[in-house]
């Protein structure tokens, strides 16, 4: 939904009005978790088509010119804010649109995820003016609960499905005592056999389990002096 309509922008000019809806850009309807905004952005300085739905759902189609990206600046190439994408309520999808559209997230929170995984290891060299690369329990439970303050519980259901995405794809990691350490302490073990492989797999989560617990203390630590400092 359309919370504002800049004056002399390209949406005022050709009609459009607060509380209207943009279901489709050039044809192409938007998905419930799409915003215009991007295919908008994408299409700056192009004629366009819209299809635009009324406060009481009757479709108009408009076609106008978008700003160029430097004629925007800071107000868009078409001059609108959105408040919503679709009214509140609840809205009946076929099953197999929901599992697709899961998969599709999940692989893009995974892909996320994976390229996110050099903070892990370049966070030690990060200065303070740079922010804290990494959060542990006290960072994420300040973060959640100002996002859920912000974006609904919606927005705190897709948080929580991302932080289990996190978890499940770190604990793959050969990093004991994380199962996918433990998996790789097993077939080395395995690879040594007898007593020295036995010695060895039991250093490697020792001294695994150790890592993870100053790892886990000094993230603590950085949080702590984000929240109560103000900095890391």
């Amino acid at each position: 939904m359309l919370a504002d309509v800049q004056p002399g922008s390209p949406a005022a000019n050709a009609g459009i009005l607060p509380g209207e809806r943009i279901s489709s850009l050039n044809g192409v309807p938007f998905d419930r978790f799409e915003t215009p905004l991007v295919g908008l952005r994408e299409a700056a300085g192009t004629d366009v088509q819209l299809t635009v739905l009324s406060s009481d759902n009757v479709p108009r189609d408009i076609t106008l010119r978008l700003r160029t990206i430097e004629e925007a600046a800071d107000q868009g190439v078409l001059g609108i804010s959105i408040a919503d994408l679709l009214p509140a309520g609840p809205l009946e999808r076929p099953v197999t649109d929901v599992l697709r559209l899961a998969a599709e997230r999940t692989i893009e929170a995974g892909g996320a995820i994976i390229g996110g995984l050099a903070d892990l290891f370049s966070a030690p060299f990060r200065s303070a003016e740079d922010g804290p690369a990494l959060s542990g329990p006290v960072g994420i439970a300040v973060g959640v609960a100002g996002a859920a303050e912000r974006l609904g519980f919606s927005g705190l259901l897709q948080i929580a499905a991302l932080l289990s995405a996190n978890l499940a794809i770190l604990n793959l990691l050969p990093i004991p005592p994380l199962d996918g350490g433990r998996v790789a302490a097993l077939l080395l073990r395995r690879a040594l056999g007898g007593e020295r492989g036995r010695m060895v797999e039991q250093a490697l989560v020792t001294a695994g389990a150790l890592a993870m617990l100053l790892l886990f203390f000094w993230i603590t630590l950085g949080d702590l002096a984000t929240v109560f400092g103000g900095g890391a």
